[in-house]
């Protein structure tokens, strides 16, 4: 199933077109995500991955966890912003591919 994804108005001004994402979960809910490169991942401890093919999610989860078999091929973004294990574990179940949500331009 597709995942909805957005660029951030600001990223586009700034000609940031690849580098930041908004990713809306099933809730309507928008996380803000930053492009990363997959042999960074082990780096970001604490945060939610995705691996995307376009806007299809082929895998969200903790980025330490990243399978590293699936990353070849999909672009792969970090969230930040979740402050605690259960607020990331909420994240990815809003995430996780398998279900529709609307798109947010």
């Amino acid at each position: 199933m597709t995942r909805s994804s957005s660029i951030p108005q600001i990223a586009r001004e700034a000609g940031l077109l690849d580098r930041y994402r908004y990713w809306i979960g099933r809730s309507g809910a928008r996380y803000l995500f930053t492009r990363t490169e997959a042999e960074d991942l082990p780096n970001w401890e604490g945060t939610v991955a995705i691996l995307a093919d376009g806007d299809a999610v082929t895998w969200v989860g903790p980025a330490a966890e990243t399978p590293a078999e699936t990353t070849a091929g999909c672009a792969v973004f970090v969230h930040f912003l979740a402050s605690s294990p259960a607020e990331r574990t909420r994240i990815i179940q809003d995430l996780a591919p398998g279900s529709a949500v609307s798109d947010a331009a």
